[in-house]
C-alpha cells in the first residue's frame, strides 16, 4: 500500500485549490454578467455585506452580514436584522462570515457560524454554534478558535461542509501577507482545508 504523508496531502490540496481559484476567475464590479437562458429576479433587499446563506427546512433563507447582523428571507419577506451574540472584527474582509445549518436542524435547531474576532493587532477566525429559535440565536458557544493571530484584515477563509457522520469541515484562510507560507506547517491553522470538528 502506498502511503502519502499528511504534509504531502496538504500540499496537493492547496495546489488543486489554487489552480481552480485562478482558472477562469471572474470578478464582478457591480454589473452582473448576462447568461443565456438564466433569468435574474430580486427576491428581497437591500442587504448590507451579505456573506453566507443557509437554507432552513421551512424554506427560509438565513443570511449573514459581515457587519455582525443576521437576516432571514421567507416568502419574499426580509426580516429585521438580528444581532450576532459575539462582537466580530468587522474590518477589511473580516466580520460575520459563513453559516451552515446542522444536518439534524429539524431536531436540534443548531446553526454553525464562522467569524473573525480580535482587533487590528491580533485577529483570527473563530467558529461557534447556537440554537435558532423564535428568530433569535440562543445558547451560543465558541467551539473553535485559530491558534495563531495576525495583524491584517484579510484572508480569513471559512467555508463549511458536513461529512455523512455529521463532522463539520471548515476552511481557514492563509492570513494574507506576510504569512501566507505558514500553510505548510502542520502546527499552524492558517491556510488549511481539512479542519475537522466533531460537531454533533
Amino acid at each position: 500500500m502506498r502511503r502519502i504523508s499528511i504534509a504531502t496531502t496538504v500540499v496537493l490540496i492547496y495546489a488543486i485549490i489554487a489552480s481552480n481559484c485562478f482558472a477562469d476567475t471572474r470578478i464582478s464590479r457591480g454589473a452582473i454578467p448576462v447568461i443565456d437562458n438564466v433569468k435574474l429576479s430580486q427576491v428581497a433587499g437591500p442587504i448590507e455585506y451579505p456573506w453566507g446563506i443557509a437554507l432552513l427546512p421551512d424554506g427560509a433563507l438565513l443570511i449573514t452580514q459581515r457587519n455582525g447582523k443576521i437576516r432571514t428571507i421567507k416568502d419574499g419577506n426580509l426580516s429585521d436584522p438580528v444581532d450576532f451574540p459575539v462582537q466580530v472584527y468587522f474590518e477589511g474582509q473580516g466580520g460575520l462570515l459563513d453559516v451552515a445549518a446542522s444536518p439534524n436542524f429539524a431536531k436540534d435547531n443548531l446553526l454553525f457560524f464562522s467569524y473573525s474576532i480580535g482587533n487590528t493587532q491580533d485577529n483570527r477566525l473563530a467558529i461557534g454554534r447556537g440554537k435558532w429559535q423564535n428568530d433569535t440565536l440562543q445558547d451560543f458557544e465558541e467551539i473553535f478558535k485559530a491558534a495563531q493571530g495576525k495583524t491584517n484584515d484579510r484572508h480569513f477563509g471559512s467555508r463549511f461542509a458536513f461529512l455523512p457522520d455529521g463532522t463539520l469541515l471548515a476552511t481557514i484562510g492563509d492570513g494574507g501577507n506576510p504569512r501566507r507560507h505558514t500553510w505548510i506547517y502542520l502546527h499552524a491553522n492558517r491556510g488549511k482545508t481539512y479542519i475537522r470538528i466533531l460537531a454533533l
